[in-house]
């Protein structure tokens, strides 16, 4: 394998851009963030412009220090390749997550590994070497040798009664350069710890990292690779579970805990089974939930796939609902199971776009609406009634615990009773958490 360190500044710059002119998976990347620096270093370097090359190297550095790339071997630019190849959609990782083998991109990837596993191995100090060679070299060649300091050879000059002549400009940007390249170089090097970040994929993301590192022919690697995408997904579904629909893109969101309290237990029941044959690929039903404005219907489908950690949640608001079959598209070609949530829909917009063309196996749609009607388009209903006061009083104790508020029965009732009567019979989750609220409130000002 390529030791970078071992050669001559000139052989090092050609095995870099001879490694980036050879990219084919990760071509887009050639020319542009990190890569683009490192090609523009090298251009830089072989013409002798030491400048271009240092500031390079720190836009270079600054990318590699600031971009969302995990920290998973002890150098952020060896950090940077595998994100690119593991973390992020490329031809092969979108080829594995639909199942497919294309032997030419099979073969890509082989040759792509081969290139990027010693190009992984550079590091900031050889950088550096080689540009304080190409400094020395510039300077070996300047016109009158070998120079030293400016002001040290004015002095000398001076001292021995010579007259003083001016350093020739070539000769002064030498000097420049070399008092560039002096100064300190952030190292890419850090000692490695506890990855922060939490992707859905952990534990099986964690067996590639380890494989590839520890190979010594990356290229070995490539059924492991292939599998874990045609398991796992790719892109930004090896990193979340939840996305929300918004303007043709699936953007991650973040999970959100459900509430813990036992209403609508049998509901939930109903919809658990569901999603756990869907799962199971057993016979299940697009089901519509139904009720008034707060009683949670939304929350209890989150519910389900907060239950359910191999599901991945997709939720979908009406305006977005004329882009679903993009949604869909993108969803059916991942490895996964996906809960589509169409979050407060009416008669009008799903009937046109829910289920024309038909769903693909790995897609299961659940939706919420405050009316009934649109019922008939789906193969079951689930209905959220409003919460009798007993059911009331309940929910609004248990956020109180859950909020660590110690307040008396009778007045938690009496408060229970005085939101029944205001909202005429119409209690639910959501006007729980306003009583909840107010009797906190009023608790706090005593």
């Amino acid at each position: 394998m390529i030791d970078f360190r071992a050669m001559t500044y000139h052989d090092g710059i050609d095995a870099v851009e001879n490694a980036l002119s050879r990219l084919t998976i990760l071509r887009g990347e050639a020319d542009k963030g990190v890569f683009g620096k490192l090609k523009l270093i090298m251009c830089a370097l072989e013409a002798g412009n030491v400048r271009t090359a240092c500031d390079g190297f720190h836009a270079m550095t600054a990318l590699l220090a600031s971009q969302d790339i995990r920290r998973v071997s002890g150098n952020i630019f060896t950090d940077f390749i595998l994100d690119r190849l593991i973390l992020c959609d490329n031809a092969f990782s979108l080829m594995a997550a639909r199942g497919e083998a294309d032997g030419v991109l099979y073969e890509a990837m082989r040759s792509e590994l081969a290139i990027l596993q010693p190009l992984a191995t550079l590091d900031s100090e050889t950088l550096m070497d080689w540009t304080r060679k190409s400094i020395r070299e510039t300077v070996k060649h300047s016109p009158g040798g070998p120079v030293r300091d400016t002001m040290s050879a004015m002095a000398s000059a001076a001292w021995g009664g010579a007259p003083v002549k001016a350093t020739p400009p070539a000769r002064e940007t030498a000097q420049r350069q070399t008092l560039m390249a002096e100064q300190p170089w952030l190292t890419w090097t850090y000692e490695r710890g506890e990855m922060k970040e939490q992707y859905v994929c952990d534990e099986a993301l964690e067996e590639i990292y380890a494989r590839i590192l520890e190979s010594g022919d990356w290229r070995g690697a490539i059924d492991d690779i292939w599998n874990f995408h045609a398991s796992y997904g790719s892109g930004k579904f090896l990193k979340s579970r939840y996305f929300i629909a918004d303007g043709g893109r699936l953007v991650p969101m973040e999970e959100t805990a459900a509430p813990e309290t036992n209403l609508y237990e049998e509901q939930y029941n109903v919809l658990v089974d569901n999603a756990i044959a869907f799962m199971r690929s057993g016979r299940y039903a697009h089901t519509l939930i139904t009720g008034g404005e707060g009683t949670g219907k939304t929350t209890l489908a989150m519910r389900v796939a907060n239950d359910l950690p191999e599901l991945r949640l997709v939720v979908v608001g009406e305006r977005e609902l004329e882009n679903i079959g993009g949604y869909i598209a993108e969803a059916s070609a991942q490895p996964l199971r996906f809960l589509f949530l169409l979050d407060g829909i009416s008669p009008k917009t799903a009937g046109k776009c829910v289920f024309s063309p038909a769903l693909p196996d790995n897609v299961m749609m659940f939706a919420t609406a405050v009316e009934a009607e649109a019922s008939s388009l789906f193969e079951q209903t689930v209905n959220l009634p409003y919460l009798p006061i007993r059911d009331y009083i309940e929910c609004v104790d248990v956020i109180l615990k859950r909020c660590g508020a110690i307040i008396e029965q009778d007045t938690v009732r009496s408060a229970c009773i005085d939101a029944q009567a205001d909202t005429r019979n119409k209690l639910t989750a959501a006007s729980a958490n306003v009583t909840a609220n107010m009797l906190m409130s009023r608790n706090a000002l005593r």
